[in-house]
């Protein structure tokens, strides 16, 4: 059960990695078309270039958050497939362990078919044996 609690947890920081980084791909986005939108209409005066300047100052910004942000992705992932070894472990550790107690009821249940089968043949040997005795009452009760 601690297991699944690890792969949920592990699963929740990679969605919220995930998430964050979208975000800032998208506020780097937004920022890229803006940047655009003024580079294709810019005029020569000098409130144009420092909103240029405004738009590349946070472009410069965003993009150190995003590598560190996929620093932090490769650790989460690393850290994933580490926890996805050990429940892989423990999971066919519990596997082989009920295996084994399929093996010790599928064994009792052999024996069991044989004491059936031994008492089957004895109810049939019992049943020729009193087919045989009617056999030979048959005559008699004519």
């Amino acid at each position: 059960m601690a297991t699944d609690y690890l792969g949920v947890a592990s699963a929740l920081v990679a969605l919220v990695a995930a998430f964050a980084l979208s975000r800032r791909i998208d506020n780097l986005s937004d920022h890229l078309l803006g940047l655009r939108q003024l580079v294709s209409t810019v005029q020569e005066t000098q409130s144009e270039q420092r909103r240029i300047l405004a738009e590349l100052n946070l472009l410069q910004k965003a993009l150190p958050d995003l590598q560190e942000l996929g620093r932090q992705l490769a650790e989460a992932r690393n850290r994933q497939i580490d926890l996805a070894d050990s429940v892989s472990i423990a999971k066919l550790s519990t596997e082989l362990g009920l295996m084994q107690a399929m093996e010790a009821s599928v064994a009792q249940m052999k024996d069991e078919q044989v004491r059936i089968i031994e008492m089957l043949e004895d109810w049939r040997a019992d049943f020729r044996s009193a087919a045989t005795d009617l056999a030979k009452l048959e005559p008699l009760m004519k």
